[in-house]
């Protein structure tokens, strides 16, 4: 008997064993896809991130337009300045208007600076003596501009900015006998940067007139027109030199 049962307990033993073996090699582990990352490559690509979201944060913080507070009536001064016709517009034949000056403590900022389109310059002489004298540092000269009129104009104007100017006159290229009008006024716009000479005539289309004048101005250190420099020489010495550009 105990024969027989220890022969019925191994048979079931050993089936038991030959099933679990067989479940064994039947069972495929599948492998994990995707990619995966190590922690410091994790953090790297997160700081990444970040800083590329400050940086456009910050460009779009600088880049976009400054809006500045209208000053009472502003907005209704530039709509009647946009609706002007031509006729109100400085390329016209006479004197240009000044602009209006704030009465606020904002000055109202000039909008338009160019030359009428009356004259069209040709040519320029232009005679300059810069005086570097420690105690003067002044510069004078001359200057004739040789100009073709192209449309009616009772006025000469043109650019000028800290510079006294005198003997101012006019005339023709033509060279034929008759008398060119004459400067009889000298306005100022200050706004524009403008000296505008007055006639008291008209400049006539397809006819050139050469104007001339002398002028004297202060020889400074402002980076404007012509101004006075500084440089050191291989000896220690400090010297000034006049500079334009």
């Amino acid at each position: 008997m105990s024969n027989g049962y220890d022969g019925k307990e191994r048979f079931a033993m050993g089936t038991e064993s030959g099933t679990a073996s067989t479940s064994m090699n039947s069972i495929k582990f599948k492998e994990k896809k995707g990619i995966f990352l190590t922690w410091p490559v994790a953090i790297l690509l997160a700081l990444l991130v970040i800083g590329c979201l400050v940086a456009v944060g910050l460009i779009v913080a600088y880049t976009k337009p400054m809006c500045n507070t209208a000053a009472p009536g502003e907005a209704e001064r530039l709509r009647a300045t946009i609706s002007k016709t031509d006729k109100d517009h400085p390329d016209s034949a006479g004197v240009p208007e000044p602009e209006e000056t704030s009465t606020s403590s904002t000055k109202s900022r000039v909008k338009d600076v160019r030359l009428p389109s009356s004259l069209l310059p040709i040519h320029y002489n232009v005679e300059l003596r810069p005086n570097l004298d420690p105690t003067v540092f002044m510069f004078d000269g001359s200057v004739a501009i040789l100009m073709e009129c192209t449309s009616p104009t009772d006025n000469v104007t043109l650019h000028i900015n800290k510079l006294k100017v005198s003997n101012e006159i006019l005339w023709s290229d033509d060279h034929d006998g008759k008398p060119s009008p004459k400067i009889k006024r000298t306005d100022f716009d200050k706004a524009r940067q403008f000296i505008i000479f007055k006639l008291d005539g008209t400049l006539q289309p397809g006819k050139k007139y050469w104007v001339g004048m002398n002028y004297s101005g202060e020889l400074a250190e402002d980076l404007t027109g012509i101004y006075r420099s500084k440089y050191t020489t291989s000896s220690g010495e400090t010297r000034s030199v006049p500079i334009s550009y």
